[in-house]
């Protein structure tokens, strides 16, 4: 109880201040006489209940409408919000201040302003979020007061929504990885639902078959609606193991070694989807995720997702991490490590898996170039090269796509 009194005075703690005033007037204008004070006292009682009754109808009768764009969006996409603030009361509605809450907070979010009777009041603002991750907005907050500030109170409309961001990764059409050498690869193929190039028969139409998939001339020459079957090449799996572990969060929070392999680990896994290329996602960062390959657009999607919350506070450095996963890769399978780390363990190990026949290729990044300790990485890349594995290396300020469309391993001396 005493807890709560305390509580009750803190957030008050103004009307109370003036309340003990008004009492020690009262107290010396009885002991004086002086009649001033008796006045004052007078108007302390009746201006603290006047200006409480202020402040309650500023806050009622009012209503809020909050209008939100998608909550998934592409890195450096805009959120377009709309606020309307309407009072159903004839008394009209002063210093009135609404804040939408939102991470990251903005001064557009904000307004101060007042209702005539019956009045409306709504505004539009956009926020770019030019980072991905999670980010929250709502609920929005109208903030009431009285004149003279002693009594405030705040009310709340709406709910808190997410906003998730996926990274936007350039795209990188001739990126190149050594062949697999899948024994048959491009001979034997196999049906598929997907739109291919190679087209194996025709068969009659059925409901929910899509119109692109008409056969225009056995249509007409059979008089009955006639759909494309598909095929699908054999190709071998790409795994793309992405390192989070701690010790590869190197630079600023706006420009790191992890937010570089992130982005890159989306462009890969982009690109080899619209390459109808059967890619799948390990890494292990606050949590583990693994995306069985697949080659569907909701694969994509799903990889985004993952790599939009992805942070680089992991325990589990890429050496560990391949031997730990090493049963998920058979022949013919293609892994693909994007790492800043100047461990050798990791190019130790895809040396040994191309001896397995698992094909294998390296995304080096540069960490010196983020302010790493200079001459770490040099073991690492000589081991890289010994065991003639397939690299790419990457620096702070690079451009990615220049990078990865060029189509050429780095050369270590």
């Amino acid at each position: 109880m005493n807890k709560v009194i305390l509580r009750i005075i803190k957030s008050h703690s103004d009307p109370f201040l003036a309340l003990i005033i008004g009492l020690l007037c009262l107290l010396i204008a009885y002991a004086t006489g002086f009649w001033t004070l008796f006045r004052l006292t007078y108007l302390i009682f009746i201006a603290l209940p006047v200006l409480w009754l202020w402040t309650r109808s500023m806050s009622k009768n009012l209503e809020v409408d909050i209008s939100r764009g998608n909550s998934r969006l592409a890195q450096g996409g805009y959120l377009s919000t709309n606020i309307t603030v309407r009072s159903t009361s004839w008394i009209p509605k002063i210093w009135l201040e609404v804040q939408d809450s939102s991470r990251p907070s903005s001064d557009l979010s904000k307004r101060i302003f007042t209702l005539s009777s019956k009045g409306v009041h709504g505004w539009d603002y956009r926020l770019q979020l030019s980072r991905r991750g999670l980010y929250k907005f709502g609920p929005v907050s109208i903030r009431v007061s009285d004149p003279f500030g002693f009594f405030k109170r705040t009310i709340y409309f709406g709910n808190e929504i997410e906003v998730l961001v996926y990274p936007d990764p350039p795209d990188i059409p001739n990126f190149y990885l050594p062949p697999a050498s899948l024994q048959s690869e491009g001979k034997i193929r196999k049906p598929t639902s997907q739109v291919t190039p190679n087209v194996s028969g025709v068969r009659e139409y059925v409901t929910g078959d899509s119109t692109n998939r008409f056969h225009w001339p056995a249509t007409a020459r059979t008089g009955k609606p006639m759909v494309k079957l598909f095929d699908l090449d054999p190709s071998s799996d790409i795994w793309i193991i992405l390192d989070l572990s701690k010790d590869v969060d190197i630079g600023s929070e706006a420009e790191s070694a992890s937010e570089l392999a992130i982005i890159t680990t989306a462009a890969i896994f982009k690109s080899m989807i619209l390459q109808k290329r059967s890619v799948g996602l390990i890494m292990s960062g606050a949590t583990d995720v693994i995306l069985q390959p697949d080659r569907s657009s909701s694969h994509l999607g799903l990889a985004m997702e993952s790599l939009a919350l992805a942070d680089a506070s992991g325990e589990v450095e890429m050496g560990a991490l391949l031997n730990r996963e090493m049963r998920r890769f058979s022949r013919h399978t293609t892994v693909v490590c994007i790492s800043a780390s100047s461990d050798a363990l990791w190019a130790r190990k895809l040396a040994k898996f191309r001896g397995r026949g698992i094909n294998a290729a390296a995304i080096l990044i540069d960490s010196e170039s983020f302010g790493g300790e200079a001459g770490t990485q040099d073991l690492l890349k000589r081991v890289l090269a010994a065991g003639q594995i397939y690299t790419y290396g990457l620096a702070r300020g690079d451009a990615l796509s220049d990078v990865l469309s060029a189509g050429r391993e780095i050369t270590f001396q």
